[in-house]
């Protein structure tokens, strides 16, 4: 104890070292977090809630609104979806973290004025929208960076806000400043299992649902060529929904249509500077409510791949995207696996060099772990080889001391799509080579 103050002090603090996927980084990072000594959820919730809540109310402007896109809607659950749609696509973003603004809400009518806001103005005009239209909602603060340590009731832990609305029965935490995402269909990203303070006249702890198992769901439709002169050309639709549609839109809505074609690029080259893009065609990017399907067609330009007998790889440019952990010597870290993953993968493989022949029926391939599943086929159809790929992962958090059967169980997923063509060959013995 010194005079003026107390002083915390922390003698040799291990290095941290930065791994990809780690659980909760900040539990490995001394930090602080002061609480007064009466201090609880109620109380602080109750505080802050009666500092902002004389700029809740709504008013005649925000009542027509609400009259012009709810008015005739009986489905309490449809109303929610058509308010949350118009505070989502019609308020833009703009982060405002200093001063008394950074606690401090616009009123809805500013916002609604402005047509801009942070979190809180779209939090505060999306609930005076809901309860305009006879709906019940509540403010939640919550946390996109770190989980909330229950048993520490502060304001310090919060970084964001969202909405929670409640039909008769169902209940939905909403994020407008998400433009990506479909609000009412998925729980708001990063806060699945999270601690959120619902502010109101009783405040209260609340927690945010799991991620449903079918929340990041990719599927590929793809067709492989090779040439007489060993040339590949690739035809690929790739249909991403749920958190992987999201992904997608954050990265490419707001690029033009150059720089879309730009980023695609991109994606092939982590592949290999081999792989040129031809063509690209992009659906429902503006329609969150959508699925968000890419078609693309690609080809190789590098050194004609005209050996004789020789199989090039599966090209596999999302299944690398998504599904490759890094590895790591001696992991450190507990590891999460933030969202589930449902990846699929229809392959066509047509050889027109005749320099192979397709006659081998790879049995279904498969491996079950801790950590998910996946399994592949290869049928052998008048000298195409048809290729079918499934693979799903669990959203969870591990120790480190299970990282490297996790690097195992998925990179060898990749390997074997990769490897499928030459699997399929006579001379194959069916072998799967899982060394890295």
């Amino acid at each position: 104890m010194y005079e003026d103050g107390l002083l915390w002090q922390i003698e040799e603090v291990p290095a941290y070292r930065n791994e990809n996927m780690a659980a909760d980084p900040l539990y490995e990072i001394p930090r602080l977090i002061l609480v007064g000594r009466d201090q609880t959820w109620l109380s602080i919730g109750s505080d802050y809630y009666s500092s902002i809540q004389s700029l809740l109310d709504y008013d005649e402007d925000i009542l027509s609104l609400v009259n012009q896109i709810a008015q005739k809607i009986l489905s309490d659950e449809q109303r929610i979806r058509n308010i949350s749609e118009y505070v989502q696509q019609s308020i833009s973003y703009t982060a405002i973290e200093f001063g008394a603004r950074g606690y401090t809400p616009k009123s809805p009518s500013s916002t609604l004025q402005d047509l801009y806001g942070d979190c809180k103005d779209h939090a505060v005009i999306l609930s005076a929208m809901l309860k305009a239209a006879g709906l019940s909602s509540r403010l939640v603060l919550v946390n996109l960076d770190q989980p909330v340590l229950p048993d520490l009731p502060s304001l310090d832990q919060f970084d964001h806000m969202i909405v929670e609305a409640k039909t008769t029965d169902k209940l939905y935490y909403l994020d407008a400043t998400d433009k990506d995402l479909p609000l009412l269909k998925y729980p708001p990203r990063y806060l699945a299992g999270n601690m959120g303070l619902a502010l109101g006249s009783n405040p209260e702890q609340v927690f945010i649902p799991p991620y449903p198992a079918d929340s990041r769901r990719i599927s590929s439709v793809r067709v492989v060529e090779l040439d007489k002169n060993g040339y590949m050309r690739v035809n690929e639709i790739l249909t991403a929904d749920g958190y992987a549609a999201a992904a997608y839109r954050g990265d490419l809505s707001n690029r033009s249509s150059l720089n879309r074609r730009d980023r695609i690029q991109e994606y092939l080259n982590s592949y290999g500077d081999h792989l040129k893009l031809k063509d690209l065609v992009i659906m429902n990017i503006e329609n969150n409510q959508l699925p968000l399907i890419i078609d693309l067609t690609y080809e190789t330009t590098a050194i004609p791949l005209n050996l004789p007998g020789f199989i090039p790889d599966v090209p596999s440019i999302f299944e690398l995207q998504w599904i490759p952990p890094t590895w790591y010597e001696s992991r450190q870290t507990d590891f999460k696996v933030e969202y589930p993953l449902q990846f699929t993968a229809d392959i066509t493989l047509i050889d027109n060099s005749s320099a192979n022949t397709f006659t081998h029926t790879l049995e279904p391939v498969s491996m079950q772990t801790r950590f998910g599943n996946w399994e592949l086929s290869a049928t052998p159809d008048s000298g195409q080889l048809a290729i079918r790929f499934h693979y799903n992962e669990h959203a969870a958090t591990y120790s480190a001391e299970h990282y490297e059967e996790y690097e195992t169980f998925s990179s060898t997923a990749v390997r074997v799509l990769t490897n499928a063509g030459r699997l399929s060959q006579p001379s194959s013995n069916g072998q799967i080579i899982t060394s890295r």
